[in-house]
């Protein structure tokens, strides 16, 4: 919802009367699945590059590992469910 927030700012900055974006709002609601799908790609594939390019002295501890891809798998499986359920004709 910033780019609500931001463009009403603006609009008040202006003293122009507040626009409603109830189309913005459904598609950040619709896409907010994705996003986070996206966002848990890129936080695996940079813990994958901090732990194998790492030397092993300075290594991340095994539990924070071990908890890090535990609470990925919780968030994929969410996030699988969530997708199946609001788009099963392409799943």
């Amino acid at each position: 919802m910033d780019k609500v927030e931001s463009f009403n700012r603006r609009e008040k900055l202006f003293n122009t009367k507040e626009s409603s974006w109830p189309a913005l709002e459904e598609l950040n609601i619709a896409f907010k699945p994705f996003g986070e799908l996206i966002q848990l790609t890129f936080d695996v594939l940079q813990s994958l590059k901090d732990w194998t390019t790492t030397p092993l002295m300075s290594a991340t501890p095994y539990e924070e590992m071990e908890s890090t891809v535990s609470n990925n798998i919780i968030t994929l499986s969410s996030l699988f469910k969530k997708l199946n359920e609001d788009y099963d004709e392409v799943a």
